[in-house]
């Protein structure tokens, strides 16, 4: 998939960082149990109770919409093409819906999301390479 290096939405432009990592790593804390998303560059701290003993589980984040700095980073690998379309779409959606201050419910744009790549794609509106 060939992704754009911004977007615009209601006039405001969103950089687009494409990585080939994924964009969190979830951990679980020690003190809690709470699934918390550690960020590359950033402290491993429980977000609910801030105990910095935390233990990786199997879990990723694959895309991210920054709205404090207005921006949107997502995973790509060759290997899930389908996966990392549908993923940037979710964070375009998510874009969308904090910049128009929609509030639809996360479950929804994952839907949304999954449903307009799959129209998408399968009407040849959007290649893949």
């Amino acid at each position: 998939m060939k992704y754009p290096a911004q977007i615009q939405i209601t006039g405001q432009t969103i950089p687009v960082y494409v990585q080939d990592t994924p964009v969190a790593e979830v951990y679980r804390c020690d003190a809690c149990g709470y699934n918390s998303p550690v960020y590359a560059g950033t402290a491993a701290v429980c977000r609910k109770c801030g105990h910095a003993s935390l233990t990786p589980t199997e879990g990723v984040i694959l895309g991210q919409y920054s709205c404090t700095n207005s921006y949107i980073r997502v995973y790509h690998s060759d290997e899930t093409p389908t996966l990392c379309g549908i993923n940037f779409f979710h964070e375009v959606l998510e874009a969308i819906n904090s910049v128009n201050d929609l509030k639809l419910p996360h479950q929804t744009i994952t839907t949304l999301a999954a449903c307009w790549y799959q129209a998408m794609t399968s009407g040849n509106l959007l290649s893949m390479n």
